[in-house]
């Protein structure tokens, strides 16, 4: 019984032992193949015209291979594994997934075109990047004819600040059949440097490059603006001169922009639907003058040199908008905008004749806050925007004291919505039909723009009211008590303010001096602005617009009782007529043109010094929030 457990014990320890072995045998994991080059570029092959160059070689190395190595060259230099086989393509077939100290030799092509030649030799094999060899030259037109060669004519694209060089571009340069040194020198400009070590030092003055054995070997030339230049656009040529050869001219040329590096706008305070913006800092060097672009999103069109735009501060809701346009770093706000939304900035300074900067670290952005309509004693307007909507909250209070006498206003929250990029349609809308429809649009300080008093001749014996005849609200004989173009209605208890005619307290700092700011918005989502405009687009000076509407003459045709008589004089709507190019305007007191905050142009109303004073029709379609129904004063 003893002896059978030790068997079973002994055979037990064996096959652990046979485990243990087998696991330490276990296959080695797989190693990737490699695959080198004695040198990454070969240089200073020289070939004529009808002959090639001699052949210069490399050594290719490669293990754990799994398939061959091929070997390719472009269209001006041939390669193979002996000094007689030439062609584009070369195959190494790997040894037990090795290739050793294979030598490969490389020539220039014959019956190539004088000058300077460059190419690639590329060796690749299944699972490893491909490795690529730098082969330049150049072709002469016979063994004995002195040539230098350049890789190129030109070197453009060169790029910096007045307070930093540039980086650097190169041009190679060699030279065959030569026995007098090569010189370089700058020409025509003081604006570039250049090197021939790499980098290592840059001169302006002139150096040389000196023949061994007739030939002049390959030399990279690096070249670069310097620092310190004045903003511009800069040129030059760099030459390579010697008695034998015909001078070979290389082009260079550049651009130096303004060094804002650190621009730094300050945000001030976001209030309601303006955010201030105090200062920014002056960027290194200085600048003559600043652009200030605005956009709700974080994309930018950069201005062009020599414009001069106009600035408009009351932002048009969507787009890059130029906010200001002056020489000196002073504060500023920009109005219309939405709550919790963040807008981006851009400074574009400038230097001479408006030569800008258009360096892409010069902006910053600031994200509003929110913004509330709750106050009862003080005017708040709220603006939300989205890609297609405009919306518009106030409580519907005045930001100034109403003339007197009359009561306090009182605060009535509303919201009105309209498309922001609006349309003309096909028709106009009336605010009225039958009484007031709609509320025509709502001023920049939340107060509602309401032209149509519910007011109409009575009847003498019904005492029924014949709306065909609608009072006027600013016609004094009236008795509306409209003052400074408003007055109040009572809604709900509240003496809600509200305009009827020409605002005047409202536009009070607006003069013929510039154009009119936004003074509010219409029902349809064009801009209204007050009568002060530019005389045309192609004339940009300041006029007063007028209205194409005038008294009808001689007298009404009523009877007194059920419809008025008397001559026309302003009382009713119905006592003025349209007239087609009587004035500045169309039948909805408006027109097209440019303006500060549209400069390509837009569809906009105008709040006239002269009847009808607030616009009396939609030349879009106004949305629905503007609509009363009937009803209200």
């Amino acid at each position: 019984m003893l002896k059978n457990r030790l068997y079973i014990t002994l055979f037990g320890l064996l096959l652990l032992g046979w485990g243990i072995t087998s696991c330490s045998n276990q296959d080695d994991p797989a190693v990737d193949p490699t695959l080198t080059a004695s040198s990454s570029t070969l240089s200073d092959f020289v070939a004529t015209v009808n002959t090639p160059s001699a052949a210069k070689s490399l050594t290719i190395n490669g293990a754990n291979l799994t398939n061959s190595v091929t070997l390719t060259t472009g269209g001006t230099f041939e390669v193979a594994t002996d000094t007689s086989s030439y062609s584009s393509t070369v195959t190494l077939a790997p040894t037990n997934g090795a290739v050793t100290n294979i030598t490969i030799y490389l020539r220039l092509k014959s019956g190539l075109t004088e000058g300077a030649k460059t190419g690639t030799l590329t060796a690749s094999t299944q699972g490893i990047d491909d490795i690529t060899v730098t082969l330049t030259g150049m072709v002469t037109a016979d063994s004995t004819t002195p040539t230098f060669t350049a890789s190129s004519t030109s070197i453009s694209g060169l790029s910096s600040t007045n307070t930093a060089a540039s980086d650097a571009k190169s041009v190679t340069v060699m030279g065959a059949n030569i026995n007098n040194a090569v010189t370089i020198a700058l020409t025509n400009t003081t604006d570039f440097e250049y090197s021939i070590d790499g980098g290592a030092t840059y001169v302006t003055t002139e150096q040389t490059l000196t023949a061994t054995s007739g030939t002049i070997a390959s030399t990279t030339v690096m070249v670069r603006l310097k620092s310190g230049l004045t903003v511009g656009t800069k040129s030059g040529k760099i030459e390579f001169k010697s008695p034998e050869i015909t001078t070979v001219s290389v082009d260079i040329a550049g651009e130096v922009t303004q060094d804002n590096t650190g621009i730094q706008i300050t945000f001030g305070t976001f209030s309601q639907n303006t955010q201030a913006i105090t200062s920014w800092t002056t960027p290194d060097g200085g600048a003559d003058g600043y652009v200030i672009v605005i956009n709700n999103s974080n994309s930018f069109t950069n201005l062009t040199n020599g414009d001069n735009p106009t600035a408009a501060t009351q932002y048009n809701g969507s787009g890059q908008q130029v906010v200001y346009n002056g020489t000196s770093i002073s504060g500023f706000s920009v109005s219309l905008l939405s709550a919790s939304t963040t807008y981006y900035f851009k400074v574009y300074p400038y230097s001479g004749s408006r030569v800008y900067d258009t360096q892409a670290n010069n902006q910053g952005n600031t994200a509003t806050s929110s913004c509330s309509t709750s106050s009862t004693t003080e005017s708040q307007i709220c603006y939300s925007i989205s890609s297609t909507l405009r919306s518009i909250t106030s409580n519907n209070y005045p930001d100034y004291t109403p003339s007197k006498p009359g009561p306090d206003p009182g605060a009535s929250v509303a919201t009105y919505t309209m498309p922001i990029s609006p349309s003309q349609a096909a028709s106009v809308t009336s605010v009225y039909n039958q009484g007031p429809f709609y509320v025509f649009g709502v001023a920049l300080n939340g107060v509602k723009i309401d032209p149509i008093a519910n007011e109409y001749f009575i009847n003498t014996s019904t005492s029924e009211a014949n709306r065909d005849w609608n009072q006027e609200a600013t016609f004094a004989g009236n008795g509306l008590g409209v003052k400074d173009g408003a007055h109040f209605q009572t809604i709900d208890g509240v003496s809600v303010y509200h305009y009827h005619g020409e605002p005047t307290q409202l536009v009070s700092g607006i003069t013929g001096t510039n154009h009119s700011t936004i003074v509010g918005f219409a029902g349809d989502g064009f801009p209204i602005y007050y009568k002060y405009a530019y005389t045309s687009d192609n004339d940009l000076t300041i006029k007063e617009l007028k209205s194409s509407y005038r008294l009808k003459s001689g007298a009404r045709g009523g009877d007194g009782v059920s419809a008025p008589n008397g001559n026309y004089d302003g009382t009713y709507t119905q006592d003025y007529e349209y007239v087609s190019n009587l004035g500045d305007l169309d039948e909805c007191n408006g027109r097209f043109g440019k303006t500060p905050e549209f400069p390509n142009g837009t569809y906009y109303y105008v709040i006239t010094g002269d009847w009808p004073f607030i616009p009396r029709c939609f030349r879009g379609t106004p949305d629905n929030s503007f609509k009363l129904g009937g009803g209200g004063m």
